[in-house]
Order: C-alpha cells, then structure tokens, then sequence
C-alpha cells in the first residue's frame, strides 16, 4: 500500500496490487449480496449482473438515455483529478455543492467558459435533466428500496435539492436522492478508501459499456473489448468481475463503512465503462441545511458579511454570472 495516498502509483505497485486482487472471489452474474459475518451480519454490498441481451427495449433506451445525457455533461464541469479520488482515466460531478467562494454559499459544478460559449446546448441539457434522474433513482429504488427511502430522507431533512433542480429550494420529485452526479470513464481507477465525507450508510453505483464517441449504450453486436477494471473490497477479498457478461452492473454498497476501489483498466479507442454514483456529502448537506434554516449567517466565515450579499449560485448563474453582487 502506498504511504502517500495522493501519489499516483509506479508500474510496479500496480502489478502486485493486480497480484493481490487476483486471488479476490469474484462475482460476476445474477444477484448478490455480501454480508459481513463479523459483523451481526451487516450488509456489505448488493449486486445484480444484467446481461444487454436481457435488457427490454425501454430499458435499454432507458440506460441510453442516462449515458448520452452523461456524456454531454463532460462538456460543462471540470474533470477531476485530485489526489486518491482519481489516480488514473477521468472523473466528473454534476449537479450541487459546497463554494469555497466568499460570498457563494452553494452552487453547482460547472465550467463557466464552456456554457457561455454553449448556452443554447447548456439550457437543454438542464432542461432534460429529469427524465435521466427519474431513470437512475428508479434503479436505486428497485434494487435496494430502503437504502433509497433512507437517502431520500437525509435529502428532505437537509434541505437538499436533487441534482436535476435548477433552483436550490425545488421540491424533490418522486426519484431524487442525491445533490450530485459523479462519473468516471476512460479506464477510471483509484486508491483503496472509504467515503468517509458522504452521510448515507449506502450508496448506488451503476456501471454501464459505452461508445466514447456519444456515450450512447452500446449494442449486443458490437466488438466490446475491455480488459480489467474491477471494483474490489480489499479488506473483504471480493469484488465485481466485468468480464463474465456484456452488460450493466448495479450495486448498493456501504461506501462510508468500506474500503472499495477501481483497479485499472485497459480499454478500447472506441469504448469505455462508464461507472455513474449517487451518494450525498457531508459538507454539502450540512451547507443546505443551513441555508434552510438561517444558521448560515451565523458561520464564523459569514458572520460579519451582510445577508444580501450572499447566494447560491443555481441555473440563473450558470447562464448569466452577472446577476448575482459583484464584490
């Protein structure tokens, strides 16, 4: 294991950690679950393997939906490369955060140079934003529906919008239960942690195949080839094996509680595994819990700042920065 966390790994620590997974049991088809017997046999993970060729036409044009939608999104947020969040390949969030901005309380990942070069290509992406989270909650729901009731009430109880919202106090819809969207592609891997900064006991992940082209799903005639890439529980000896099936792979799993990560892949010009996560931060929640409820004038960050030089910086921003204070 490396000391340093946010130092990539050479070539030679990638290998023996490979050498180590290898021996890992892992599971690729049907539908399991992965207790923790000792522990008073506490969920681990939830894991359901669907075949492409099991899929219905709505649900593969369901699936198409969420990762065309996805992959516009790469266009109008940074990439993320911190540090263990992202040794390798590429990651993404979408949707609402904490600001470190002086007077910005809260407001969504964006690349503010990309939209307003794009604002008529920004506004319809926002714009169709519910049916692709209606889609992903639905999964969520279907495979863990308590786990999803218990994000949904942290979402209520917080005052957190969901990351379709356009507006930070929109009531949540039926599906919504998460502030923000995070995705990997392009051979995605990590360092071995636990999502200590999350508030949910579980999280959702799914992990779809992609033409890197569009993002669109790809289909059961084409020439997949993706080699490695599994997401493994070291302290546990399991993981998910992608390579059974060409498929989609959807999984609750206690991401705080954990240690989970991405080994390396080696994927094809033509297709990536697009891995999609709902989870909720700590800091964000905490953030819109107090805007909620006034306390957030009384940070000591805030304290001596006047009320209405404050904001969140929602879709009205993301368009037109100029109507909010300038300082």
């Amino acid at each position: 294991m490396l000391k340093n966390k946010k130092q990539k790994p050479t070539q030679a620590q990638l290998e023996h950690a490979n050498t180590i997974a290898e021996g890992f049991q892992y599971f690729g088809h049907g539908k399991v679950v992965v207790l923790d017997g000792d522990n008073k046999g506490e969920i681990i993970a939830i894991i359901q393997f669907t075949p492409l060729e099991d899929l219905t036409p709505q649900q593969a044009a369901d699936l198409n939906i969420v990762t065309t939608f996805v992959h516009k999104c790469k266009k109008f947020v940074n990439s993320i490369s911190s540090g263990a969040r992202c040794w390798g390949g590429k990651m993404w969030a979408f949707g609402w955060r904490k600001c470190m901005d002086s007077y910005k309380l809260a407001g969504k990942y964006l690349n503010e140079a990309n939209i307003q070069d794009s604002q008529d290509e920004y506004e319809a992406l926002m714009t169709s934003s519910s049916q692709p989270s209606d889609i992903l909650g639905k999964m969520f729901q279907d495979t863990a529906n308590v786990a999803f009731e218990q994000n949904r009430d942290l979402m209520k109880k917080n005052s957190i919008p969901a990351f379709k919202s356009l507006h930070h106090q929109e009531e949540l819809g039926k599906y919504d239960c998460s502030p923000h969207l995070t995705f990997t592609t392009n051979g995605f891997y990590n360092s071995p942690h636990r999502d200590k900064q999350d508030i949910q006991d579980f999280a959702f992940v799914v992990f779809l195949p992609t033409n890197v082209s569009d993002g669109s799903l790809i289909r059961t005639s084409d020439r997949y080839m993706i080699n490695g890439g599994g997401f493994v529980f070291p302290d546990y000896g399991f993981g998910i094996d992608f390579s059974e099936q060409t498929g989609i792979v959807q999984m609750v799993w206690a991401s705080s509680k954990v240690r989970h990560c991405t080994l390396p892949a080696v994927e094809s010009p033509s297709h990536t595994r697009m891995g999609m996560s709902l989870q909720i931060n700590k800091k964000t929640a905490n953030t819109f819990r107090d805007i909620a409820n006034g306390d957030i004038y009384q940070r000591p960050s805030n304290i001596n700042k006047k009320k209405e030089d404050l904001y969140v910086a929602g879709y009205a921003y993301s368009l037109d920065p100029s109507s909010v204070p300038k300082h």
